[in-house]
């Protein structure tokens, strides 16, 4: 087992080619393998959610199949949740599936029901909170469909104070430019 990450081979199949039964199947035989990282630092919840070279737009997109693989992850170890992928700029999970596409229907409310607490966290890399993470097109895609608005709506549902916290910034913001462009005036 050392070296073999079987569990990440099954969940990078995805679940067209790797039925969740399967997966159950990996996931009993070698249970430590949901708490490992592989030789790119991914926990098996990483994998499922990255953008991957196979994929038809170099992304992988969780379907309504595919969503039972990430319920199964969560459910072996819910606080990978909780961990940062480090090589997508230390995001957590659910940062990195909104930005890959993800919708709540189909992957991001699990995630959420596992670490509610990351709703109130900014983006590492776009320093945006999820609701507006869910809100902007997947590099490569103009549309914006009802997944994406049902997510939207379901994040700011979950962690309304976070607007409160946005406005503040922009108050903040507003403020301080108030106060240099003052400052500049009386030199």
């Amino acid at each position: 087992e050392e070296g073999n990450f079987f569990v990440h081979a099954a969940v990078s199949m995805g679940g067209n080619n790797c039925p969740i039964e399967v997966l159950s199947h990996v996931i009993e035989k070698y249970p430590r393998q949901v708490f490992q990282r592989d030789q790119s630092s991914h926990l098996p919840l990483h994998v499922a959610i990255q953008k991957v070279s196979w994929s038809k737009h170099r992304k992988r997109r969780i379907k309504p199949k595919e969503k039972p693989i990430l319920e199964s992850l969560l459910k072996a170890y819910p606080g990978s949740a909780r961990e940062r992928i480090h090589s997508d700029h230390n995001r957590y999970p659910l940062h990195s599936a909104l930005a890959n596409g993800h919708s709540w229907s189909h992957g991001i409310e699990a995630l959420f029901l596992a670490a509610p607490e990351t709703l109130a966290v900014r983006d590492s890399r776009t320093g945006l909170y999820p609701f507006q993470l869910a809100a902007i097109p997947v590099e490569g895609e103009f549309w914006f469909g009802i997944d994406n608005l049902e997510t939207v709506y379901q994040l700011l549902r979950a962690r309304p104070d976070v607007i409160f916290e946005l406005q503040e910034a922009g108050n903040a913001s507003t403020k301080d430019s108030a106060e240099e462009r003052k400052k500049r005036r009386m030199l």
